[in-house]
């Protein structure tokens, strides 16, 4: 069943969204979706995809999987945070889009059903008090917080050899975007984003001895 693996239910949910583009599944997708049942299990706590361009990035992590974590656990609290405010909510509408579609709420509009009280473009909640806030990664954050992080391409390519832009993602990541999760301990990380330089945020992150990125 769809609900039972990432990876099938990716296949199923793209036509929703992208009814008019045929989707041309690659291993680096059964790879990811692994990965990412793995972090859904708990059994990795923090994640770091690196892939190319057009490979299904957004849709993936900030689409897909929180619709079908939610499935399972419907209180699920993701913030999702990107290089910029318009593609958060970009992903944000999306992802509504395929909760509420005639597909999904055919199999699991007794599981998920979205409350009337929190429908914003860059907000949204259901009735079990999970909620998926979009942010850009520079952004205020202060003051919320989430059990899981999905961070998506934290840096335009245009602007990652500048040493400023760069830095202001790390420091970003560093002083408010990391200690942004109820249990520190237990809740989860996932970063995607394609590879800029040494020291951009997955490079950044890998150093760090204190903390075990997979």
């Amino acid at each position: 069943a769809e609900d039972g693996k990432l990876w099938l239910f990716c296949k199923h949910a793209w036509p929703v969204l992208e009814p008019k583009t045929e989707l041309i599944w690659n291993w680096h997708l059964d790879a990811m979706c692994a990965y990412l049942e793995a972090l859904e299990r708990g059994d990795i706590k923090r994640l770091i995809l690196n892939v190319s361009p057009g490979s299904m990035k957004s849709l993936l992590v900030s689409v897909f999987l929180p619709s079908w974590i939610w499935i399972r656990n419907p209180s699920e609290r993701f913030i999702n945070l990107t290089n910029e405010k318009g593609l958060a909510t970009r992903d944000s509408k999306r992802m509504r889009d395929l909760i509420g579609s005639e597909w999904f709420q055919q199999r699991w509009g007794d599981k998920v059903v979205l409350s009337h009280d929190q429908q914003e473009k860059t907000n949204f909640e259901n009735t079990a008090r999970g909620f998926r806030q979009g942010l850009g990664i520079t952004g205020n954050i202060s003051g919320k917080r989430g059990s899981m992080l999905l961070i998506d391409d934290p840096i335009d390519t245009k602007k990652a050899f500048s040493d400023v832009e760069n830095q202001a993602v790390l420091d970003a990541y560093d002083q408010a975007v990391s200690t942004r999760l109820n249990d520190m301990d237990n809740d989860r990380i996932v970063l995607i984003m394609q590879r800029t330089r040494t020291n951009d945020l997955t490079g950044h992150l890998m150093a760090k001895k204190e903390q075990k990125w997979v």
